[in-house]
């Protein structure tokens, strides 16, 4: 909690949601009321579309870095 009472928001990266840890996690992230958002990262997608998750696929993280150079 912070310093009057009131609970920070969470924002959460998961790397890997798609496997067996990474899901129960990204599951936990998105049923918890304090995260306000989750950033996964993954190789294929992770098949959910709540609103506070965002998903980005390697793929796109190669294409990022490409226009970065």
């Amino acid at each position: 909690m912070g310093q009057q009472g009131t609970r920070k928001a969470i924002r959460a990266v998961i790397t890997g949601s798609t496997g067996m840890v990474g899901e129960g996690l990204l599951h936990e992230c998105l049923r918890h009321p304090d995260v306000e958002q989750v950033l996964v990262i993954n190789r294929k997608s992770c098949g959910v579309t709540p609103p506070k998750l965002r998903e980005l696929g390697v793929a796109m993280i190669h294409s990022v870095a490409a226009e970065c150079k």
